[in-house]
């Protein structure tokens, strides 16, 4: 907006405000003047500002038809509610029904969906051993060659065996070794790791 204009609406509010304080018909007056003077004003602005719109068009640019194709747009009028009888729903409480049933009968549980996903699921849960070829058993060299290339300064697990002491042991430690891990894949079936516990005595027993 224009200075004046902004000027003008500051105005307005400063005279509108000091009448709701006093209520004197003077003020009220000079408010009505401010406000009638206002919208002749911002009247005066918008016309303005449509010649200079209208003046701006051109078939160069395209302003020309976008304009045209704007105000020629057809805005598709809402079709009126009706029920399944074809008969309008007037009040406001045949509409809101007529929505309650339309959305009581979307929001339902698919059958064949709920099927879908308990198959899927209950497959996941309980998978079935994949058809591969067997995997071709471990050898006692196998075994040696794997215990000698184990790191020297790896830290022992829970059991305190070091790879220092498993390259001591004798051959018949190998060759049991070499017969679990055969059983392993043989049964697929790895036991999970031995829970340790650390226990304090009770001074009282």
């Amino acid at each position: 907006l224009p200075q004046h204009i902004r000027l003008l609406i500051t105005h307005k509010r400063r005279a509108h405000s000091k009448w709701q304080r006093t209520r004197y018909p003077s003020d009220r007056q000079h408010y009505e003047q401010l406000a009638h003077e206002l919208r002749s004003e911002l009247s005066s602005f918008r016309s303005d500002t449509y010649n200079s719109y209208i003046i701006s068009l051109s078939t160069h640019d395209r302003s020309l038809w976008d304009s045209t194709k704007r105000l020629l747009r057809s805005h598709p009028t809402p079709s009126p509610l009706r029920h399944p009888d074809n008969s309008l729903a007037r009040s406001d409480e045949d509409k809101a029904q007529l929505f309650a049933n339309h959305l009581r009968s979307i929001f339902q549980p698919s059958l064949n969906h709920t099927l879908f996903i308990h198959t899927k699921c209950k497959n996941i849960l309980t998978p079935r051993l994949p058809l591969i070829l067997p995997l071709s058993p471990f050898t006692p060299s196998e075994v040696t060659y794997a215990i000698q290339h184990l790191p020297r300064k790896k830290s022992p697990g829970y059991d305190l065996i070091t790879g220092e002491i498993l390259r001591h042991l004798p051959r018949r430690a190998i060759l049991f070794l070499t017969y679990l891990y055969n059983a392993i894949l043989r049964t697929t079936y790895l036991s999970p790791p031995v829970e340790t516990r650390s226990y304090q005595n009770d001074p009282e027993t």
